[in-house]
């Protein structure tokens, strides 16, 4: 079978043509998982992340709180409710 250049250079574009479609698809799905993931872990951890940081804002009152304590037990205007 006798294939001319213009369908040989033809038939070429059609086979870049059909693997670089299959590549876009494959990233675009594969890109949509790492959205959906990364959307999950935003949702997830910034809760978490949140709590921390209310659990650190506290622990901090209150170690100021202490302080204060130790520093001038006499005076108790140092010392607020949590």
């Amino acid at each position: 079978m006798k294939l001319t250049i213009k369908a040989k250079i033809t038939f070429g574009f059609a086979i870049v043509l059909l693997l670089s479609l299959a590549a876009i698809v494959l990233l675009y799905l594969g890109l949509d998982d790492t959205v959906d993931h990364l959307d999950e872990m935003v949702h997830e951890d910034l809760v978490t992340i949140n709590l921390i940081q209310d659990l650190r804002y506290k622990d901090l009152l209150l170690t100021d709180s202490v302080r204060g304590i130790l520093l001038n037990p006499g005076d108790a205007t140092g010392i607020k409710p949590v």
